[in-house]
């Protein structure tokens, strides 16, 4: 997986390629565009990669359209959504109850339910936001474990030790620059 080199407005983003098993992180503070090299990193992409992608905000149509796929779901994959729900330190019977799900249970019932079409990538913006500490550990372990390729912008440098699998991690300060992790702060 490779992508040209977008042109962003006030962000300088380089030719960027992440291999089928990368584990790459994107930090810097808020502002100076994870987002946005993220964003771009997606349009550079072939549309027919398999990808999973979820946005650090979800709304009201994210909402719905996941609580309607969760219901559409029978048997053996609705199991397996709900034991991964579980996993992440979430509880499925009050997902069940017709209880809207938190901003934080919905993007751990998204990334779930994603993993049923196999992606090849998933791409996750500040997923630890409005998550609690075990959560966090639990989703921390599930991302870990992600045999595909994955992209995460985050400014929770504990997070992304956890989940970047490279010797280096990339900081956005109105460019992109890849440098080992150890140098990072």
């Amino acid at each position: 997986m490779s992508g040209e080199k977008p042109r962003m407005p006030g962000v300088a983003i380089p030719k960027l390629s992440i291999g089928q098993q990368d584990h790459i992180g994107l930090t810097g503070a808020n502002g100076l565009g994870k987002t946005t090299v993220m964003n771009a990193l997606l349009d550079s992409m072939p549309e027919d990669l398999p990808r999973l992608i979820v946005q650090q905000q979800t709304g009201e149509a994210a909402l719905s359209q996941t609580m309607r796929r969760l219901a559409a779901l029978q048997g053996k994959e609705r199991s397996q959504v709900l034991a991964a729900f579980a996993q992440l330190n979430a509880d499925p019977d009050k997902l069940l109850s017709n209880e809207a799900p938190s901003p934080g249970e919905l993007r751990k019932l998204m990334l779930c339910l994603g993993i049923l079409d196999q992606p090849q990538l998933i791409v996750m913006d500040e997923p630890t936001n409005y998550l609690d500490l075990e959560s966090k550990v639990a989703l921390a372990r599930c991302l870990a474990d992600c045999p595909g390729a994955l992209v995460v912008a985050s400014h929770d440098e504990w997070f992304l030790d956890q989940v970047v699998r490279c010797a280096k991690r990339c900081l956005c300060h109105r460019k992109l620059v890849c440098v080992p992790r150890d140098q990072d702060a």
